[in-house]
């Protein structure tokens, strides 16, 4: 805690000394693992960012892709199958599952274009990118906003529940307000509203 409370006011300091100042990096999921952070030289602002509307179909193609499809869709239905008995029992609330893809580009891709193509897909996301000694680049694109901090003002923006929109403006608010409406998602939402405001009620 006194670390925490050193850093915190450290960072404070920073902040009144230096607005444009940040601190960049990636923190891993498991506790063993390395936390890479840095401060930038020089944080350059911008507007709106301007896509090239043909950028997505200049992604690099793929050369090979690892075929482990049927033995790890295969695990992944089953997990989806215990996850739902677990609900069904009582057991657990709500459970998160993913699946990883591995694929082997002919070339390294220009980060340029391939986060241009990632903003074409996500217009409203978060596009991240960050280069990793020894370990190439960690680039992702994220709908939700974990944390943001202003301030007094604290903002978070993770989802539960979607559906994927059409290029029908009435189809896109009939789609909304089934989100509204359907109990199962509804529950979803309140969940997810109800541990962001527990991991964040201590401070």
């Amino acid at each position: 805690l006194a670390d925490g409370e050193r850093l915190l006011s450290a960072a404070e300091r920073l902040a009144r000394e230096s607005p444009s100042r940040l601190l960049v990096g990636a923190l891993p999921f498991s506790t063993r693992g390395d936390v890479r952070l840095f401060s930038p030289a020089r944080v350059t602002r911008s507007g709106r960012w301007w896509v090239q509307p043909t950028s997505i179909h200049e992604a690099p193609r793929l050369r090979s892709v690892r075929r482990v499809e049927d033995e790890a869709g295969a695990a992944f239905v089953r997990s989806v199958e215990a996850a739902t008995r677990a609900i069904e029992a009582g057991d657990m609330r709500k459970v998160v599952l993913s699946r990883v893809r591995e694929v082997s580009l002919e070339r390294a891709p220009d980060m340029g274009r391939l986060l241009s193509a990632l903003r074409t897909q996500n217009a409203h996301g978060f596009i991240f990118a960050l280069g990793l000694p020894e370990r190439g680049a960690l680039v992702g694109a994220s709908p939700e906003l974990l944390l943001s901090k202003r301030g007094e003002r604290v903002l978070s923006a993770p989802l539960a529940g979607s559906v994927p929109r059409t290029m029908d403006a009435a189809e896109n608010a009939r789609r909304a307000a089934n989100l509204r409406a359907l109990p199962k998602d509804r529950q979803e939402h309140a969940i997810v509203v109800e541990q962001v405001a527990a991991a964040l009620a201590p401070f």
